[in-house]
């Protein structure tokens, strides 16, 4: 299946992801097992025109790294704020250091930003550990404001 990339400004479909290239349903994933998926987000990176759709596996990256390992990731991030915390640095100081912790190894599988780099890492876990239960992964086009609290028409942190 192939989805317009969001660098295609919906180009095909509605403003708010319309239909065209969603895959709602009924495919054959690898595994045999049927996924149901609406996607056409922001998890295939920078990547323009139309992109193929498919799940991302354990340790797959955008930019062909081999070397991906969830695990790994989730013990460099502990162990960074162990060290972090040991030296008492600050709460700012812990905050701006594991957000370039978390950019720098975004990028260095290909992702922009940690944002689609936690996704795809989920996605990735969902994947591996759903054994013979079948799986929906909804990936929003876009989320806007809150409907309603902490008050109408709130965002927090806009890019």
């Amino acid at each position: 299946m192939v989805v317009p990339n969001m660098k295609d400004n919906g180009a095909e479909g509605g403003e708010d992801g319309g239909e065209a290239g969603r895959g709602d349903g009924g495919e054959k994933g690898g595994d045999g097992i049927e996924e149901k998926r609406r996607r056409r987000t922001y998890v295939c990176g920078e990547k323009c025109g139309l992109v193929e759709e498919k799940p991302f596996r354990v340790g797959e990256t955008l930019n062909g790294s081999p070397d991906l390992d969830i695990k790994q990731e989730i013990d460099l991030a502990n162990e960074t704020l162990e060290q972090l915390r040991s030296r008492k640095a600050t709460n700012e100081d812990e905050k701006v250091a594991m957000k370039e912790l978390g950019l720098t190894r975004a990028r260095m599988y290909g992702w922009p930003n940690t944002y689609v780099f936690t996704k795809a890492l989920g996605e990735m876990l969902i994947g591996d550990n759903k054994e013979n239960i079948p799986i929906a992964i909804i990936r929003p086009t876009i989320i806007t404001s809150t409907y309603k609290e902490p008050f109408p028409g709130w965002v927090d942190g806009i890019r």
